[in-house]
């Protein structure tokens, strides 16, 4: 039967199916450029047993939940990791695979007020989407700071009150965990990172303790799972881990323990893998949800017989992109929703390209609005707008813009979209998205240098920090620049900033490395160069005004600014000191 007569026969089929509840669908040149990551999707194939119940979802992928015995069912999967992996082999000495990136709207530098009577204002990480927290180095509640050593592989817990500090306790951390990240929710505080698996290979660790008591923190709970972190969010209490699992495939289809993926030392079942019907590497992407108030078990998993290379995560769904395929012309992208503690596998789209990062996706009214890059099989590169329908169905496209060029960064605001392009000049592009069906190019300014981060910053004004450059691509400083896109299809350079001897700003790869807050018209990173690295800090009245300063060394990263009400607090790994606003006098210094 022809491959497009059998789908109609199953969604018919489909169709008088009793669906179980569980199934129903509800990151040099500046650095080294960006290699292709892609890979090609068809149909979600069917893992075969002898008794399986199919569910033929919205867009024609279809899901299995095999009944039977375990060893039974991994049968096909073992197989086709078998298949994947001798592929791969016989490519090994052409091509190196690269791995995947260990991660990276508006009011990103949040500001709460839970109990003004008790708490003031505070700033915490910087993030993409607001209502869903992204995992740091340091965190705050207003009351306290956490400082996450991944030195010495501990988290500082400072009493911080009108910019005196005192540490509370400190908590010692596995010595072999590489940690990554922390999240603070209420009393709960987790830690997320990656160690040596006892059965070989690496796997995710998330290690959660109760801070009701600072002083004595107590561990709650540990929850392990297959693979290298990748990145993570919360929402709602629930955490959500995202890790990468490459499996050394046994010679026995019987170890199912060594070729799929585990949470907390089981193996992951049939029905919450799912395996495209052209899989292009042996490879997982492992996805748990965390109750925080039960962090020794996951709440739900799910698995995908694919890499997991670029993550954007809504408020209401998981957005998962493969692009890293063979041919280096395609990205698959599959789309989970999540809620409470629960993810459901929706459906999966197909684009031309590679994302930059994070930033180049956007939800928004229902529909996925993204930028990719595609490598040309001439050489060249073009650069693509997509918008796809809630069932990750391409309503509209404009394609082949900006040749030989790529994209340094994005950042989309209900119905407009920019983003930036660079070779010699950096086009900042404006795109008009209300009318799904016919996405249009606005604007185009050109201008020296390249933006690789862009911030709303108020009303009619985006912030882009990045690099100045010569009509030869030579890099000459840090740069800050404010875009005027009141009239989004005359965009204007408002004003520009070199900062005088950087060269390097975290914030240019990680943006949860700027602490920004445009209603009180403030924004911070370090930066490095020749003469050494700073923290340099800006207001924008009538063009740029640095209105903070601070030697922090030679590096610049791993370093980041916050507030508390009136006072600035500059961490760093081994202290922080403190500043009252707004003139940025010294308070205090607390060795950590």
């Amino acid at each position: 039967m022809k491959e497009e007569d059998l789908r109609k026969k199953l969604q018919k089929d489909g169709e008088t199916i009793e669906i179980p509840e569980s199934l129903k669908p509800d990151r040099i040149q500046n650095r080294l450029e960006q290699s292709a990551r892609k890979k090609q999707r068809t149909w979600v194939k069917v893992i075969a047993g002898a008794a399986a119940l199919m569910l033929v979802v919205g867009s024609g992928f279809l899901l299995s939940q095999t009944k039977g015995k375990d060893s039974d069912s991994y049968g096909e999967l073992y197989q086709t990791l078998q298949e994947l992996t001798s592929q791969q082999n016989s490519l090994i000495d052409n091509r190196i695979m690269d791995k995947a990136e260990v991660g990276v709207p508006e009011s990103a530098a949040r500001t709460f007020s839970e109990d003004e009577s008790a708490k003031e204002s505070f700033s915490d990480t910087n993030i993409q989407v607001e209502g869903v927290d992204e995992g740091d180095i340091v965190k705050t509640d207003g009351e306290y700071l956490y400082v996450l050593d991944r030195d010495y592989v501990s988290v500082s817990i400072v009493k911080a009150k009108a910019g005196k500090m005192k540490t509370c306790s400190v908590i010692p951390l596995d010595s072999q965990l590489t940690a990554q990240e922390l999240y603070v929710e209420g009393d709960r505080l987790s830690v997320t990172g990656t160690r040596q698996a006892e059965k070989g290979g690496v796997e995710t660790i998330v290690r959660t303790y109760d801070m009701k008591d600072r002083q004595k923190p107590e561990h709650m709970g540990t929850v392990a799972q297959s693979g290298e972190l990748h990145t993570s969010r919360m929402e709602g209490g629930y955490l959500y881990i995202f890790s990468n699992y490459y499996p050394d495939l046994p010679e026995s289809r019987n170890k199912t323990d060594q070729y799929v993926p585990l949470v907390n030392g089981e193996t992951i079942k049939m029905p919450e893998i799912i395996v495209p019907e052209n899989p292009q590497t042996p490879q997982y992407l492992v996805m748990t949800a965390i109750d925080l108030t039960k962090p020794d078990r996951a709440s739900d998993r799910k698995s995908v017989l694919s890499s997991g290379d670029t993550f954007y995560v809504s408020q209401k769904h998981i957005y998962a992109a493969s692009d890293r395929s063979q041919d280096g012309k395609d990205t698959e992208i599959r789309k989970f929703s999540y809620k409470d503690g629960k993810i459901q596998y929706q459906t999966t789209g197909k684009v031309k390209g590679y994302f930059n990062d994070s930033f180049s996706m956007d939800e928004y009214k229902g529909n996925l609005r993204l930028v990719t890059t595609l490598n040309g099989a001439s050489g060249s590169t073009y650069n693509n707008v997509y918008v796809l329908d809630e069932n990750m169905k391409v309503t509209g496209s404009i394609l082949k813009l900006a040749k030989d060029e790529r994209i340094y960064s994005a950042r989309f605001l209900q119905d407009r979209g920019y983003f930036v392009t660079y070779r010699q000049t950096d086009p900042l592009f404006s795109v008009d998205l209300s009318d799904p069906a016919n996405p249009k190019i606005l604007g185009a300014l050109k201008i020296p240098g390249f933006s690789e981060y862009l911030h709303f910053y108020g009303k009619d004004r985006l912030l882009g920090i990045g690099q100045a450059a010569d009509e030869n691509a030579v890099t000459s400083g840090v740069k800050l620049s404010m875009f005027d896109i009141s009239d989004p299809s005359q965009v204007k350079e408002e004003s520009t900033v070199i900062i005088k001897d950087t060269f390097d700003a975290e914030v240019l790869s990680n943006h949860r490395a700027v602490m920004i807050d445009p209603e009180k018209n403030i924004f911070g990173f370090a930066a490095s160069g020749r003469k050494g690295a700073g923290y340099y800090i800006y207001r924008y009245e009538n063009g740029f005004k640095q209105v903070f300063k601070e030697p922090v060394g030679n590096n610049c990263y791993d370093i980041r600014g916050l507030y508390i009400g009136d006072v600035f607090y500059l961490v760093q790994m081994n202290q922080i000191r403190s500043y009252q606003l707004p003139d940025f006098r010294k308070i205090d210094l607390l060795n950590i």
